[in-house]
């Protein structure tokens, strides 16, 4: 099986919508991808991820669309002031141990009841692969029907973080400080079964750019923090 998760494209945050690049790299998504690519299609409710969907599928089949792929943004208490539980600075993020196993009982996350919302999405995720054949067992999955199903998941970085953590036993908190999904990246994970009946997922493809390279596009800088402190771009 194949799981894909498409970051929506260049997000106008404002306007809850695209920018007008991002209506253009939605565009090339749609012209390297289309509905047959994917044997089921799920959706953010946020309308920069629906976008991004429609152009790729085209109304060509149904897209499901869910409010627990929406982004994961439940706000933690950050030395007395609220923040997104994703974007930690360096510093902290090392001196409060955010990569350890128990991470999710580390203050802050516990202030935001993450572990909660965290596990309401992976069960989520785990529904819908036990749908088609992969039921969780421990950290690996029980094969319970082959499938070489492709299911694409329009989600947004945050939450993509979260479901992709699940897949590889790995704390979200990991991926968002040291991985980087860039507007309608493409990544992808595909199922192996090297003993019967027990599968895992590996990723074989992250925040792939083809199709705006293909389209002469320059990727976004969204999502991204300065290269050097010196830069003009977000700190």
């Amino acid at each position: 099986m194949k799981l894909v998760f498409i970051r929506h494209a260049e997000p106008d945050y404002p306007n809850n919508t695209l920018t007008e690049k991002g209506f253009k790299e939605a565009e090339a998504l749609g012209k390297m991808y289309s509905a047959k690519d994917f044997d089921e299609i799920y959706s953010s409710t946020m309308p920069r991820a629906y976008y991004t969907a429609q152009a790729v599928i085209k109304d060509e089949k149904e897209i499901i669309m869910c409010d627990w792929l929406r982004e994961f943004g439940h706000n933690v208490n950050v030395d007395g002031h609220e923040q997104i539980p994703w974007d930690f600075k360096p510093d902290y993020f090392i001196k409060h141990n955010l990569s350890s196993e128990s991470y999710l009982d580390l203050e802050p996350l516990k202030s935001g009841e993450i572990k909660k919302y965290y596990d309401e999405v992976i069960s989520e995720l785990d529904k819908v692969l036990k749908k088609h054949g992969y039921e969780r067992d421990g950290k690996n999955y029980k094969v319970i029907k082959e499938s070489k199903e492709t299911i694409v998941f329009f989600c947004h970085f945050g939450i993509m973080s979260v479901l992709m953590s699940h897949l590889m036993n790995l704390p979200f908190t990991v991926i968002t400080h040291y991985f980087v999904c860039l507007p309608s990246g493409v990544t992808t994970f595909v199922s192996e079964e090297r003993e019967q009946g027990i599968a895992y997922f590996r990723m074989n493809g992250f925040s792939d750019m083809s199709h705006l390279r293909k389209a002469g596009l320059e990727p976004s800088f969204a999502g991204r923090f300065c290269e050097v402190y010196s830069s003009e771009d977000r700190h």
